[in-house]
């Protein structure tokens, strides 16, 4: 899909929190569907000041550039397929490449592999 500019997985294990933060570019919505959604406890986003409870099959659309935080309270792991997409419809025609041209620039961004790298998770299969 060429609208999509990252794909993953995002696993939160129970009982974790991700403290508050913000998104530092506005070039991209952040989509979430939930894949395994633990219903032991509340699992959940607070975006801008807005509560969402993820739902297996269901997903969210946000922009990351609002505080948002992440709660899963119960005994198992929340698992969301976790997808950045760039803004195109919402921007004038003529600053859909430039989005793109910074969106690439800040993938390869030295700073930014080092983080992904950190995240990775060694799996199991």
């Amino acid at each position: 899909l060429p609208e999509v500019d990252t794909a993953m997985l995002s696993i939160l294990s129970a009982g974790k929190h991700i403290p508050a933060h913000r998104g530092f570019y506005k070039g991209v919505y952040r989509y979430h569907l939930g894949l395994v959604v633990p219903d032991d406890a509340p699992v959940y986003i607070i975006c801008g000041g807005q509560e969402y409870h993820w739902r297996e099959g269901e997903g969210v659309l946000f922009d990351d550039t609002y505080q948002h935080e992440v709660w899963n309270k119960s005994s198992q792991p929340r698992i969301v397929l976790f997808l950045n997409i760039l803004r195109h419809a919402d921007l004038p025609p003529w600053l859909r490449p430039v989005n793109r041209l910074v969106r690439s620039m800040i993938r390869r961004s030295p700073k930014l592999r080092r983080a992904a790298k950190r995240a990775e998770v060694a799996m199991d299969v």
